[in-house]
């Protein structure tokens, strides 16, 4: 898997890396998948994340939240300029979006490895060495993506559920949601589904 950075006018790139740089043997059903969206800060660091399986090793650094995965979630930060790691870490969830905020705090959407799957909502610190909060949504959605944090630190998360016990159902005929998560992830104070059926996807 490689990153790299384009100039704005897209004329040139300006740092290209890999993020496993050695042949390795691999097993039947090993693979790494990546969301599509790579945020980046004012200061330059680019962020990304994704899902690792069958023990594929990935150069995760020190001080961080697990130092080691099987079929997981990852994040991981890059140096402006593409000169190395600031951090990698393992992730105890599987990731499906990511979202940053201003100060640099990375917010996960994806799923609990559980049975059933239960989907999340996670913000990470800004060295990736703790979890400031989990919120399972109720233990009631099946899919979620974080789509904007705002400027009060809530994060707008959407997805699909099947279950009737969801936060609001007044008027529900659809299973996508759209809930605002409070900063400290405690409370889910805002929950509305949509007239008809959509689908959701960052933009």
């Amino acid at each position: 898997m490689f990153m790299a950075s384009i100039s704005a006018a897209g004329d040139k790139i300006i740092y290209s890396g890999a993020l496993i740089s050695r042949p390795i043997a691999v097993a039947p059903g090993t693979y790494l998948r990546l969301p599509l969206e790579s945020p980046v800060e004012a200061a330059g660091y680019a962020y990304f994340a994704g899902n690792v399986g069958g023990g594929l090793p990935l150069p995760a650094t020190s001080g961080v939240v697990m130092s080691t995965g099987s079929f997981t979630g990852f994040a991981a930060k890059i140096n402006p300029g593409g000169s190395g790691l600031s951090y990698l870490t393992y992730l105890p969830k599987f990731v499906s979006s990511i979202a940053l905020d201003q100060a640099a705090d990375l917010y996960l959407a994806g799923a609990n490895p559980d049975t059933p799957i239960v989907a999340c909502v996670s913000k990470l610190n800004p060295s990736a060495s703790g979890m400031l909060w989990t919120n399972n949504l109720n233990g009631l959605a099946e899919s979620a993506l974080v789509n904007a944090v705002d400027s009060s630190g809530n994060v707008w998360v959407t997805g699909s559920t099947s279950s009737s016990s969801f936060p609001i159902r007044v008027g529900r005929t659809v299973p996508e949601f759209l809930v605002a998560v409070n900063s400290v992830g405690n409370q889910i104070f805002s929950a509305l589904y949509p007239a008809v059926h959509c689908r959701f996807d960052r933009h």
